[in-house]
């Protein structure tokens, strides 16, 4: 009976033993993933506080952490990058941080090959930091390409190559992209924003015009100063003053929050200054004008030539 009973406990602990330890790659994976999750909250929360060092540090640590979500949290960091970056929140030093991001997300494409979503994250991540190394624009060109044959006719794609080609300096090829990005998606609002400044930037101003309008009226307004400052001298080129006054208006108080807010108002502030004269507001032109020249000295402008006449007809020594 002792004999038996023995046994049994053997194969009951040996059962048990079994158990923990198929258990243990799960417990590990699970812990991974947790670790690398927690981080990867920190890497975010950081960074929505403008702690970017604080911010970096905890995204390391979470793409440096295996587990079964990495490349979820590749591209995570490298739209924080990215997007830090445009609105001048800038991860130090950027030069090489950029960097790190397209080591990260070529990992991401030999994990899933198939996946054209990460060779077209990659290829527009290239667009926005080719001012470092124009040579990113080859490579975005050739993960766009790869992106299409694996998933044709995504506006995502298309929308990624009329920039690269606007980049580039190929309007023609850029316009086109833009058209057949809009066509395949005609309620989508980023395509007819972009599509307009091409097609007010090539001297179309009719079709520029009702594609903005067709932006705005689906929600897309310019999403920081570069896009208003864009738009407002391209409609003001178009001798369209109101509209640039209401773009230049609009930057100025909806992008109060912008880090280098002072630098870029000072810009906006100038150009509504002369788009009220243009348009024949004389009175708020110069309350314009004499705001700006209590912070800043016009005479220090390349284009104060340009603006002395104007000036003079203000009645502004």
């Amino acid at each position: 009976m002792i004999s038996l009973q023995n046994g049994r406990i053997t194969k009951i602990v040996v059962l048990i033993t079994l158990l923990i330890l198929s258990l243990i790659p799960v417990y590990l994976i699970n812990y991974r993933a947790i670790k690398s999750s927690y981080h990867h909250y920190w890497g975010i929360n950081y960074y929505l506080n403008n702690m970017k060092e604080l911010s970096y540090k905890y995204w390391r640590t979470s793409l440096d952490t295996p587990n079964p979500y990495l490349d979820g949290s590749r591209v995570d960091f490298g739209t924080t990058i990215q997007d830090g970056y445009q609105l001048g929140i800038v991860y130090d030093p950027i030069s090489q941080v950029h960097k790190e991001v397209i080591e990260e997300m070529k990992k991401a494409i030999q994990s899933q090959p198939e996946n054209y979503f990460f060779y077209t994250f990659l290829a527009e991540f290239y667009n926005i930091f080719s001012d470092f190394d124009p040579s990113y624009l080859d490579e975005a060109e050739k993960l766009e390409n790869i992106a299409w044959q694996l998933s044709p006719n995504r506006q995502q794609i298309l929308y990624a190559m009329a920039k690269t080609a606007l980049l580039k300096g190929d309007e023609v090829r850029g316009y086109e992209a833009f058209k057949k990005a809009v066509d395949l998606n005609p309620l989508a609002s980023d395509p007819h924003f972009f599509f307009g400044l091409v097609a007010l930037s090539r001297q179309d101003m009719e079709l520029g015009l009702s594609e903005i309008a067709l932006a705005e009226k689906l929600g897309r307004r310019p999403r920081n100063f570069q896009e208003a400052i864009s738009l407002g001298n391209l409609v003001g080129d178009a001798g369209n003053y109101k509209k640039a006054i209401e773009t230049y208006q609009f930057a100025l108080k909806q992008f109060a929050e912008d880090p280098n807010y002072k630098i870029w108002s000072m810009d906006v502030r100038l150009k509504l200054a002369i788009a009220y004269y243009l348009d024949g507001n004389q009175a708020a032109s110069k309350e314009a004008f004499l705001s700006l020249m209590q912070e800043v000295n016009l005479k220090q402008f390349p284009i104060y030539k340009d603006l002395r006449p104007i000036l003079d007809g203000l009645g502004i020594p």
